[in-house]
Parts: C-alpha cells; sequence; structure tokens
C-alpha cells in the first residue's frame, strides 16, 4: 500500500510530472518501489532460513548464509567450500574474491577455474592454488578477460581530424 499522495498515481500511470513537486513525488514512488521489492527479497530470504532451520538443514543453513554474504565462506565447512554450485555463485557476487576459500581441490582444477574466471571476468586467477597459477592457457584466458573487461571500462572519445 502507497504511502504517497494519489498525484504520484498520475506520473506511473505514463503521464509527464508538471511541476516540481510531481516530479519529487515520482521520483519518491521510484524509490518506494525499489524499498519495496527489496523487502520482499529479504521476506523470502528470512523463509528460507526458518525453513532450513525448522528441517534442521546445516548444509542449506550453510549455503544460504554464503548467499548472503560470501565472507561467511572462510568459516565454513568443508564440505561447503567444496560445493561448485555455491562457490561459484559466491565468486559471481564477490567479483572472484571467494575464490580464496574454496576448497583447494577446486582452486587446483583446471576445468572448474575456468568456469571461475569467466564469472569473475578474470579476476579469480589470484586466487587459483599457487601451483594452478602458472597454468599457460589460465593465465591467456584470465589476462583476455580482464583485457575485455578494461577495454569495455574505457570511454571511447572520437579522434580528431576523422
Amino acid at each position: 500500500a502507497s504511502n504517497l499522495p494519489a498525484r504520484v498515481s498520475l506520473c506511473s500511470a505514463g503521464m509527464a510530472p508538471k511541476t516540481a513537486a510531481d516530479k519529487v513525488f515520482a521520483e519518491l514512488k521510484k524509490h518506494q518501489e525499489k524499498h519495496e521489492a527489496a523487502m520482499v527479497e529479504l521476506q523470502k530470504g528470512f523463509a528460507q532460513i526458518s525453513e532450513a532451520a525448522k528441517q534442521n538443514d546445516e548444509a542449506e543453513l550453510w549455503r544460504l548464509a554464503v548467499l548472503n554474504d560470501w565472507h561467511v565462506l572462510a568459516f565454513a565447512p568443508a564440505a561447503v567450500r567444496a560445493d561448485r554450485d555455491l562457490i561459484l555463485e559466491a565468486v559471481a557476487r564477490s567479483g572472484g574474491q571467494a575464490f580464496k576459500h574454496g576448497d583447494d581441490a577446486l582452486r587446483q582444477d583446471p576445468i572448474f577455474i575456468q568456469k571461475v574466471l569467466t564469472v569473475s571476468k578474470g579476476r579469480a586467477m589470484e586466487h587459483a592454488h599457487p601451483d594452478t597459477r602458472r597454468h599457460k592457457q589460465l593465465l591467456n584466458q584470465a589476462n583476455r578477460l580482464r583485457q575485455e573487461r578494461a577495454t569495455a571500462a574505457t570511454p571511447r572519445t572520437p579522434r580528431k581530424g576523422r
């Protein structure tokens, strides 16, 4: 239920705001909608955690904790740190940082590392096992992904004289 005045409904119905107040109300409506969506997500997460706790499902509680905050991997049991899907998701959410907490077997697996490099855009290579960091194909992939990321982040400016 919206607490904002009815005039906001004019803006959300596709009509352009006419006054400064209409613009402010329209902006407030956007923020309210984002807040409500975030609250729904929090409630879903709470429901999942509550259900896992009722079931006494320790593995699911750890999974949910890691999805909520990847730093939890540092304290997680070995089985959690060896969960390939969970590690990939944590790596994606952390920009590669979570890979340092992954199981050593995963951090040495070249096939898994290729996936990790893809989701981290090359950032996770520094967290691979030291022996694996010298793997030429993986280094090439990491460097290519880093270059793609850097190229995408660099604004293109037109050259003079063209």
